[in-house]
């Protein structure tokens, strides 16, 4: 942890006499995989792997986001002209989008 970064510096400044800040930053120091996070970046690797959700378990989830916007239809369009691009679709793009052809009809 840099205390030397503004934003870091800024927040330790002040009147704070609790040692929130400071605890909070020493938390973050002993708890955070900082060495494990470098070797994954360092190597390319990525720090999770992601399991690709079911087709049933995507389309289900979808409904369910164009059901919460039924009453703004520009929203449903915009929702799944953008699906296959949006976490967690984009796991399987080919899936999402055509999900999002059957859910657009």
């Amino acid at each position: 942890m840099n205390r030397e970064h503004p934003a870091v510096a800024a927040m330790l400044t002040g009147q704070r006499s609790d040692g929130d800040v400071e605890r909070l930053l020493r938390l973050v120091e002993e708890m955070l995989p900082a060495h494990d996070i470098h070797l994954h970046i360092s190597n390319d690797l990525p720090v999770a792997e992601h399991e690709v959700p079911s087709y049933e378990e995507l389309r289900a989830m979808a409904e369910r986001m164009v059901a919460a916007f039924a009453d703004q239809p520009s929203v449903v369009r915009s929702l799944l002209t953008h699906l296959p691009g949006t976490d967690p679709f984009n796991r399987d793009p080919d899936i999402a989008r055509r999900i999002a052809e059957e859910l657009a009809a």
